[in-house]
């Protein structure tokens, strides 16, 4: 798996570690995500050790902040991790991915597909942040055709205005703008 993908989905706005990840660390082999706290995750890991043959080490190192340590996405649990991620960015707890001998696919999503499952889910997580600036335009837009404002009490968000026959709630019923 590709150093780029996991730095992509480390650059995510929604990434976060979560417990069961694999972390591959520069001066351990692997880190097994154990706990994650507000300035340390925890975990246990392997390294070679000064007399020789392989050690194993409860750690606690400060949050990775830069892209020295990356997830491992071929490593099964922090692929389930990266699903409940995505599950939780676009609150979807039915999200799955869909695998053919053509690629995989988020399910429901079919612009989310890679030639991995984790290519897959980190295009979906990349898409979130996408998401979040084109609602935030379409909201924009809503607010400024409507002519009582934001006073109004619509919120499109939440799926509805408080005024009867709303114009601006009328053209929420049309296709999302560009």
């Amino acid at each position: 798996m590709s150093q780029d993908l996991a730095r992509r989905a480390v650059a995510c706005p929604v990434w976060r570690w979560l417990p069961g990840m694999l972390a591959k660390h520069p001066d351990f082999r692997d880190v097994r995500v154990s706990h994650v706290g507000r300035k340390r995750m925890h975990g246990a890991c392997r390294y070679a050790s000064p007399m020789g043959g392989v050690s194993h080490a409860v750690v606690a190192l400060p949050l990775p902040t830069s892209s020295d340590v990356l997830p491992d996405l071929t490593d099964p649990a922090t692929l389930g991790c990266l699903l409940a991620l995505v599950r939780e960015a676009w609150k979807d707890p039915t999200l799955t991915t869909v695998g053919t001998l053509g690629g995989w696919w988020v399910e429901s999503y079919d612009e989310f597909c890679g030639s991995t499952e984790a290519a897959a889910l980190v295009a979906a997580l990349e898409a979130v942040q996408r998401e979040d600036r084109r609602d935030a335009k379409r909201e924009r837009e809503i607010l400024s055709s409507c002519s009582k404002g934001e006073a109004c009490g619509y919120n499109w968000r939440e799926g509805g205005c408080r005024v009867e026959n709303c114009p601006v709630a009328l053209a929420m019923e049309s296709p999302v703008l560009g």
